[in-house]
């Protein structure tokens, strides 16, 4: 057999064809298996507890399978290039924790789920401006991403992957079968008539509806975006350097907890329009039950406090200059009586600003805690520290 080489395009430079395929496993967090019990003092007397959730003895693991598939080129002598990934995963054997009966009134451990997770990665490179003294670089990266709940435990129809132990907290986030995780739910809502008006009860407030269990399985939004973007462009003009980082997202819902305590409150800017000119008494537009139009005036405290969360969700896009940094690589001809090869010296600026959001005043990007999930929620939460300093990059 004789193999034929031809060789590439003059003005392509690299090119490169990679695939891959994983499984790996993944056990359970320890003593999920067998409830025990422990002791504690009460008033002085050593008594038994035991936990709230039904452990399970016959879990299995979690096995996740992964696919990739990508394509990295590069034309022009490297000026030009860019890297595409494709990646599909399933991961199956899910464990979770379901509703249970009494008296496991914290769940129950089981193998419940099976979710997939399938997108695209592209990077751009690119030299777009390069003489003697003056280059401009740019580089780009997006991403699409999304995960799908494939299977779910039956005896669950939503599966609350993050709530914050309060019965009385507006929202959770979960998912349901055959849908996208990180759905937002709300435990009450307006309720509606055919042609989605708000009704207005006999106190002259909005009606709510809940199911039995104290919460709505309709989501009223989801956190995954359709596009997550960088975008990183570099100015050089002889040893002068100015780089820039642009952290984008575009797509996603976010439930402000911030703002719907601030507008109970009589806080958020929304407040400001509290009716003077009728002696603060406002109209909740909505109909009554008999579908003639609500003119019933209710004070601004209740019209506000009887918000839901649904007012409250926004659009979680935005765009943030995450970086910027300017800086100077010293010549050698001033280093060389020196025993330094290099010399960079930068001011880095980082979390700056937002160049756009939707949210009133408070960070789109959540951030309840450290989990996944709680990118749905904002409550109180402290705003990203804008930093400075300065990077010193020595060369021997």
């Amino acid at each position: 057999m004789r193999s034929i080489e031809k060789p590439l395009p003059s003005w392509v430079t690299f090119a490169k064809v990679r695939l891959s395929a994983a499984q790996v496993g993944k056990d359970t967090s320890p003593y999920q298996l067998y409830n025990t019990y422990s002791f504690k003092f009460d008033n002085g007397v050593l008594t038994p507890t035991k936990d709230n959730v039904k452990m399970n003895d016959q879990l299995k693991p979690e096995i996740a399978t992964s696919y990739e598939a990508g394509l990295d080129m590069k034309f022009l002598n490297n000026r030009l290039g860019f890297d595409f990934t494709y990646y599909y995963s399933k991961t199956k054997n899910q464990i979770m924790k379901v509703p249970a009966a009494a008296p496991w009134s914290g769940g129950q451990w089981v193998n419940a789920g099976m979710v997939t997770n399938q997108g695209v990665e592209l990077m751009l490179y690119s030299t777009i401006v390069e003489s003697k003294d003056f280059t401009f670089d740019l580089n780009v990266n997006m991403a699409h991403n999304v995960s799908k709940v494939k299977e779910l435990d039956p005896s669950s129809n939503v599966n609350y992957m993050f709530f914050n132990g309060d019965g009385n907290f507006p929202v959770k986030v979960g998912t349901r079968a055959g849908h996208k995780l990180g759905e937002i739910y709300a435990t009450s809502l307006y309720k509606r008539n055919e042609n989605g008006d708000i009704i207005v009860g006999d106190n002259d407030l909005p009606m709510t509806v809940t199911d039995e269990s104290g919460y709505i399985n309709k989501p009223i939004g989801n956190i995954q975006p359709k596009l997550t973007m960088s975008v990183s462009p570099t100015f050089t003009y002889k040893g002068i350097t100015l780089s820039a980082l642009f952290d984008m997202k575009f797509g996603g819902d976010i439930f402000s907890y911030s703002e719907m305590l601030a507008t109970g409150n009589g806080l958020s800017k929304r407040t400001e329009n509290r009716g003077e000119a009728n002696n603060y008494k406002m109209v909740f537009p909505g109909v009554t039950e008999s579908g003639a139009v609500n003119t019933k005036q209710v004070s601004a405290s209740d019209y506000y406090g009887a918000l839901q969360a649904e007012d409250f969700l926004y659009d979680a896009s935005f765009i943030k200059l995450k970086e910027l940094s300017p800086g100077y690589s010293f010549p050698s001809s001033m280093l060389k009586k020196t025993p330094i090869n290099s010399l960079n010296v930068s001011f880095v600026a980082r979390n700056l600003c937002y160049l756009l959001k939707h949210t009133p005043g408070t960070s789109p990007e959540g951030g309840y805690d450290t989990t996944m999930f709680s990118q749905a929620i904002d409550y109180a939460s402290l705003p990203v520290t804008r930093t400075f300093g300065v990077s010193i990059n020595l060369g021997f």
